[in-house]
């Protein structure tokens, strides 16, 4: 058994390893441990004497006094566990460390500070959200906010030291990022406050092309607001400000969520996520509405600057689709074509009832007749089928009684209309049967007298003497009236 398996095993065990060493040393000849006390090898046969000397193996004489006292053998362990540990033999490991206070130095200006303390940097480790490297430690950017072990508490070099740290970059860029829409001042404040130099860009003097750096007046930095981070530059410690007046920023952000109309709500969340505000949508009824990015937005209904919160009025695809077939239907019935969905939006309104069609078609399809009554509910005025969700046939009922015009009329009395019909017919049969009479009338031949005052049918009647053959409608207009006896 090696010495560095000695180790793993008590480490394993949790069990002080330099203490235990002090009962083992390596035998000269074949390097193997050894127990204090023992007077042969049990690997390669070598004897010793109590204090460690080998008496029965003359090819170790030049190493028969290495081993003289048993603190020779502590000392020569000991050396050989640092040396494994990979730590300065020059430590002394026996003994505990006071730690020092390095909250608030950088992390590498602690890691020099413990190691000189007498703690090697390897045992030393360093978190920020997650395991520094060792660039991350020398790159001087993190600072220590807490330690594993209290200042002054003491402990052994080996036993671990964990330094909590926060990224100083990150820290100065999110706080001169924070400076978005405050005030100028605030602005310069905190760049100075982070050794920053700054410049102010007036964004109405720029305008792509050309920018005016200048330094704002005392009333100015009270008035003027910063609308954007130019830029951050951390190797020279510098920093550009866009300012302009509250009223034309506000103006100038209302104008971005303004342009977004007609958009999805993804084009607003990302300009809203780009000036660090906050999106909220209503439905077009005005409820709340999900902030999905496929809604399209119809309106900007308002923009808080105080919040940094924007209400956008937003709509769905389809619903925006819906309205638009839907507005030209108001004057129209069903129509071979028309989406299923869309039957009740038309001039009819809803149908009265619905009926699903028994006839065989490919399996799959669905079949659905719909209805329209009179408004006394007894005859049916309209009837649409649509199959698959979209109208086939469109069939137009009693079109003499409800269809005068291209839109049904469903306060239409249908038996009021039949019993007019009728008597209609019946004034033209009567009619007709009258002008039949009179056309009789007119083809009739009477025979009228030389005297006398009736006209006959037959002319040897009365005993007439040569009478005159005239039509019937003539010897009335005569005056002449019907013969008792011929008729």
């Amino acid at each position: 058994m090696k010495i560095k398996d000695i180790i793993k095993e008590k480490k394993s065990k949790n069990q002080p390893v330099v203490v235990e060493l002090t009962r083992y040393f390596n035998c000269p000849v074949c390097d193997h441990v050894v127990q204090t006390g023992d007077h042969v090898c049990p690997y390669c046969g070598a004897m010793f004497d109590d204090i460690g000397n080998i008496v029965s193996n003359p090819t170790v004489d030049k190493i028969k006094y290495f081993f003289r006292r048993k603190k020779a053998a502590v000392i020569v362990i000991a050396a050989l566990v640092a040396s494994m540990a990979g730590v300065d033999a020059g430590v002394d490991y026996m003994t505990a460390f006071s730690v020092p206070d390095v909250s608030g130095m950088t992390a590498v200006e602690a890691q020099t500070t413990l190691y000189n303390a007498g703690f090697d940097p390897d045992d030393v480790s360093f978190y920020c959200d997650e395991t520094l490297s060792d660039s991350d430690v020398e790159d001087g950017e993190y600072e220590v906010i807490s330690q594993s072990v209290p200042a002054g508490e003491k402990v052994h070099s080996d036993d671990g030291i964990f330094l909590e740290c926060n990224d100083i970059y990150k820290e100065r860029t999110e706080a001169i990022t924070a400076c978005r829409y405050e005030k100028a001042e605030e602005a310069i404040r905190t760049a100075k406050q982070y050794d920053y130099t700054y410049e102010l860009t007036d964004i109405a003097k720029d305008n792509g092309f050309e920018q005016s750096y200048r330094e704002l007046s005392n009333v100015e930095k009270n008035n003027f607001y910063v609308y954007e981070i130019a830029s951050i530059s951390d190797d020279d410690r510098s920093v550009i400000f866009k300012v302009d007046s509250k009223k034309n920023i506000e103006k100038e952000i209302s104008r971005l969520f303004t342009g977004c109309v007609d958009e999805h709500v993804s084009d607003a969340k990302d300009i809203a996520k780009s000036l660090d505000f906050e999106v909220e949508c209503k439905d077009y009824n005005g409820s709340s509405a999900s902030a999905n990015s496929d809604r399209v937005i119809i309106g900007l209904e308002d923009v808080d600057f105080t919040d940094k919160s924007v209400v956008l009025k937003t709509d769905t695809e389809q619903h925006i689709e819906d309205v638009k077939i839907i507005s030209t239907l108001k004057d129209k019935i069903p129509y071979k074509g028309l989406k299923e969905r869309y039957i009740s939006d038309t001039a009819v309104g809803d149908y009265d009832r619905s009926e699903d069609s028994d006839d065989d078609y490919d399996l799959g399809d669905v079949e659905t007749a719909y209805y329209w009554m009179s408004d006394d509910g007894k005859y049916d005025v309209l009837k649409v089928v649509c199959r698959n969700g979209t109208v086939r046939k469109v069939g137009k009922k009693y079109k003499k009684v409800y269809w005068k015009s291209s839109l049904p009329d469903f306060s239409a009395d249908k038996d009021a209309y039949d019993a007019e019909v009728a008597a209609r017919a019946a004034a033209r049969a009567a009619k007709k049967e009258k002008e039949a009479a009179r056309e009789a009338e007119k083809e009739a031949q009477v025979w009228i007298p030389r005297s006398g005052s009736c006209y006959h049918s037959n002319e040897y009647c009365s005993n007439m003497k040569n009478p005159t053959k005239v039509s019937l409608s003539t010897g009335k207009s005569m005056g002449y009236r019907a013969c008792s006896k011929c008729y």
